[in-house]
């Protein structure tokens, strides 16, 4: 909804939130944006991760939502993980993006103490572009910014039924009907589903 209003003003945005807002997977996530840098852009979600980072530095000159370029890591504990990690690393560094390889137990726990001395870690593979932030209030500032540009949210509005009212795009009218949970019903010319993969 925020990209869709920064790109054309002048179309009018519903959101329907059956719950509320930062209230189930988008607010109650890690946090943490795994980032490599833009390197020759081949990688389709690296460049997604770098696109994200590039919006919570705009938007942490607006709000506070605890955006900290922490770096990531992730720990090897078989030597499956540590083959995956090294590919992942050998394939990604060449090509301009910015990760390190870190072999060996005792290497891993000088470098990251806090695993404890009971690990099982093997290697780790270090991530320093990526970035931290507190998931609720992150969905919170981009739900604002998005109603600061004239987006309507409506929360604890589930949607029940979607009806066909025109398969033609070219047709200037609605060809959408949506009816809630509350007994409303809405029009619309085109429908966004962002239920997540598990929606029915």
């Amino acid at each position: 909804a925020l990209f869709l209003a920064r790109k054309d003003s002048s179309k009018r945005i519903q959101v329907l939130e059956r719950g509320y807002v930062g209230s189930e997977a988008s607010g109650l996530s890690a946090g943490t944006i795994w980032a490599a840098g833009y390197g020759d852009r081949t990688h389709a979600g690296l460049l997604l991760g770098q696109m994200t980072v590039e919006l919570l530095e705009e938007l942490d000159k607006k709000a506070d939502f605890e955006f900290e370029r922490s770096g990531a890591f992730s720990i090897a504990a078989s030597p499956e993980q540590v083959e995956r990690q090294r590919n992942s690393v050998r394939n990604l560094v060449p090509h301009g993006y910015r990760g390190q390889m870190i072999v060996g137990r005792d290497a891993v726990l000088k470098r990251f103490p806090g695993l404890g001395s009971e690990t099982s870690v093997l290697a780790a593979s270090t991530w320093p572009l990526s970035c931290h932030v507190n998931p609720k209030a992150l969905t919170h500032t981009i739900a604002d910014e998005a109603e600061n540009l004239g987006v309507s949210i409506s929360e604890e509005t589930p949607v029940t039924e979607i009806r066909c009212l025109n398969s033609s795009e070219n047709d200037e009218t609605y060809r959408y009907e949506i009816r809630d949970g509350n007994g409303s019903t809405w029009h619309a010319k085109h429908i966004v589903v962002a239920a997540g993969a598990w929606v029915k």
